[in-house]
């Protein structure tokens, strides 16, 4: 009877044990856990932070965009004004040009109807 009293306690005591070291196991799990929500949080909170940047960083490309396009556009008016000018101003010394060339012209026929004339004038003597 005592040897078998003796187990008993024996077989309690390895009870008591095995339930010590489950409570144990269950501690450093319910830690692990609390550890694994905590980090899931700052996760969540480091893709909220990651998503504000990433948006701010769009609103400053969609701005700088905007504006470029804004200056390309304004450039491109100056520069079609520009070639209108040259334009304008090609056309107005061709223009010129051409005056000239009919006054060398029409200079040259008078002056070869002065020589017909002094030619035929010259002849009649």
């Amino acid at each position: 009877a005592k040897e078998r009293e003796q187990q008993l306690k024996d077989e309690i005591t390895l009870r008591r044990d095995e339930v010590a070291a489950d409570r144990m196991v269950i501690e450093k799990l319910r830690g692990e856990r609390e550890t694994i929500i905590e980090l899931h949080e700052q996760m969540a909170g480091n893709e909220a932070k990651l998503r504000e940047q990433k948006m701010a960083i769009i609103g400053v490309f969609e701005h700088e965009f905007s504006r470029l396009k804004v200056n390309l556009e304004a450039a491109e008016v100056r520069l079609q004004k520009e070639s209108q000018k040259w334009e304008d101003e090609i056309a107005r010394v061709q223009q010129q040009e051409m005056e000239a060339l009919k006054q060398c012209c029409d200079m040259a026929e008078q002056h070869v109807k002065e020589l017909r004339n002094e030619i035929a004038a010259l002849r009649s003597r």
